[in-house]
């Protein structure tokens, strides 16, 4: 995990306005923030505050005006590479004029109207504290948009321990590491089972990007040793230097596993990439996705790519049988391989594909038609006749039943004009079920010619 910096530059004591830079371009750009950066190999923590502030708003700052008032670690699940934990300070001196530069624009606020809605979420959450002379210790862990934070804790910090004698913290002995008091892997609940000790093992879980290193299982139980003094660890996962390192025939190194049959985790650790069984077919696809219930996240995204692209029925439809048990966090990448499945399964591949798809339009347009004229009947014309016919029969009740003439041919013209009109009707009827016949004609022979053009 990279280190960062992050310089908030104040007027007033307690502090009325801050200097904020809105980014114009790169990480973060269209947010307002402090002023910070990575610290570059070989480089102090407060060396690189001072370059930063430097490069990014033209002030120059000295180390000893540097005052140190959190540490905050950020976790990006979707991106790894952009974890970071951030070293912050306050500085009230410098020298210049603040100037925009190339990639900030500075600007003041007033320490009431900080633009939040326009910072990183999780600032609202720690930097009003530092505001109110608090210093402060905290992570966020942010969703796959990279933006939203879906989990996050800032507490007081005791920071007797990151100054030395009065003069500036020595970044190499001083800060010491600090271990989050919830398990940021533990975010969603999926993924993660408990042994006997209450020790969190993650299931493999790191898709297409992990080479098999293995650090996932190292580095995190080495994360959690302290908090279990007393709890036999396994030994190589605590070796300072963690070797065990070998190298594959690509370059990439792999770090073996270390622990044993009693680890709980044992088993789920990656193979390097290169060494995995991948999913070749549609067949290979759906028995990981819906057959093989120990299926790693990384043979299911495979899977999930070879049955979007495949542009056949059936891999529309294991896509579909897959969608209730998605893993929670593969749900947004199996709902895009849903949506790519069903729109390749309307592309034809080649000339035989293209005409196969155009007798199949053809096929559904004469089964539209025998469907919209078998309803017409049924739903249409012959409810009318039976209307049609009972008024003819009530009329012809009146009729008989007509004491003079004039309502004798009143009753009888009635019974005519019904008698008609039903007549009419079951002609409608007549042309109807000849549309359904020819319809049907149609369908059979085109269902047959489709039937022959199937391999044997």
């Amino acid at each position: 995990m990279r280190n960062a910096t992050l310089c908030l530059l104040v007027r007033g004591e307690p502090p009325e306005e801050i200097l904020l830079g809105f980014k114009k371009a790169g990480f973060g750009a269209g947010k307002y923030n402090g002023f910070g950066g990575k610290v570059e190999p070989g480089e102090t923590i407060e060396g690189a505050a001072v370059r930063e502030v430097k490069e990014e708003v033209g002030l120059r700052v000295s180390e000893g005006d540097l005052e140190p008032v959190g540490r905050l670690v950020f976790l990006f699940p979707a991106n790894p590479e952009w974890d970071k934990v951030g070293y912050v300070f306050v500085v009230r001196r410098w020298e210049g004029e603040p100037v925009e530069s190339a990639e900030m624009w500075p600007t003041w606020f007033r320490v009431g109207e900080i633009p939040y809605e326009q910072m990183w979420q999780g600032d609202v959450h720690w930097l009003p504290r530092v505001l109110a002379g608090e210093r402060v210790r905290g992570w966020f862990t942010f969703g796959e948009d990279n933006e939203t934070v879906t989990a996050w804790k800032v507490e007081a910090w005791d920071v007797d321990h990151i100054r030395c004698e009065g003069g500036p913290m020595d970044t190499m002995t001083e800060w010491r590491q600090w271990i989050p008091p919830y398990d940021p892997r533990r975010v969603d609940g999926a993924s993660v089972t408990e042994d006997e000790h209450g020790r969190l093992i993650e299931t493999a879980d790191c898709s297409q990007r992990c080479p098999g290193c293995g650090i996932c299982c190292a580095g995190y139980r080495d994360a959690i040793a302290a908090d279990y003094a007393g709890v036999e660890e396994f030994e190589g996962n605590l070796e300072p230097g963690r070797g065990g390192l070998v190298e594959l025939e690509s370059g990439l190194w792999y770090r073996a596993c270390t622990c044993g049959e009693t680890c709980p985790g044992y088993g789920c650790c990656c193979h390097p990439f290169e060494q995995r069984q991948r999913p070749q077919t549609v067949a290979d696809a759906r028995r990981i996705l819906l057959e093989d219930d120990a299926s790693q996240r990384w043979q299911m995204q495979e899977a999930l790519l070879i049955l979007a692209h495949e542009g056949a029925a059936e891999a529309v439809d294991a896509l579909e049988a897959f969608m209730p048990r998605t893993h929670a966090r593969l749900a947004g990448f199996a709902e895009c391989a849903l949506d790519e499945g069903r729109y390749f399964a309307t592309v034809p591949r080649n000339a035989e594909e293209e005409r196969t798809m155009m007798k199949r339009e053809v096929l559904a347009a004469w089964e539209a038609r025998a469907i919209r004229a078998q309803s017409k009947m049924d739903e249409e014309l012959e409810p009318e006749i039976e209307r049609l016919r009972y008024q003819a029969e009530i009329a012809q009740r009146l009729l008989a039943r007509a004491q003079d003439e004039p309502s004798r041919e009143t009753w009888q013209t009635q019974v005519d004009v019904l008698q008609m009109m039903a007549d009419m009707t079951e002609n409608d009827v007549a042309e109807e079920r000849e549309e359904v016949v020819l319809c049907e004609a149609m369908i059979d022979e085109i269902e047959a010619d489709l039937a022959a053009d199937q391999p044997a």
